[in-house]
């Protein structure tokens, strides 16, 4: 057998083990679903409002935060894209960003940012979760600018699973 045919094989068997380990500690630590959350496409903002919602928010008084959130959102699985329905209203003054926290307090959703006259209908978590129903923290920090303007904070229900 020439060199180069010999080194092809080397350097194939070292691609091999390495792809071995990789799958492997990932078996075995149970980062797949992590894998799949980093693939999972995120949702897309949108001009308008939410489609499906019967009543908007029509009037919001200067230097208020008003939005329309789902507080009862439902993913099929830790990794996929969920019914998180979040509007800012077009007489808003302010773009907003939602925080999604766990039970314990840890970060595992941050949307993009919403302005006056946008919405986002589905969007995948930024951490994953066993199946079960979660009563989780949210935070809508509102942004003139670069400038932190204030939050309104409340609760949503997380459901993972049917």
């Amino acid at each position: 057998m020439n060199k180069s045919k010999k080194d092809n094989r080397i350097i194939l068997i070292i691609v091999l083990a390495v792809v071995t380990v990789v799958v492997s500690t990932i078996a075995v630590t149970g980062k797949a679903t992590s894998l799949l959350l980093m693939f999972t496409k995120h949702g897309t903002v949108e001009d308008g409002v939410l489609s499906g919602v019967s009543e908007h928010i029509t009037d919001v008084p200067d230097g208020e935060v008003r939005f329309l959130i789902n507080k009862s959102i439902t993913f099929k699985n830790s990794f996929s894209r969920g019914d998180v329905m979040l509007e800012n209203p077009e007489s808003g003054e302010y773009v907003l960003k939602f925080l999604f926290y766990s039970p314990e307090g840890k970060l595992i959703y941050t949307s993009p940012l919403i302005s006056p006259g946008q919405c986002l209908a589905e969007d995948k978590l930024s951490a994953t979760l066993n199946a079960g129903e979660y009563q989780c923290a949210y935070s809508a920090q509102a942004y003139d600018g670069d400038n932190f303007m204030g939050e309104v904070t409340g609760i949503v229900k997380i459901r993972i699973g049917s």
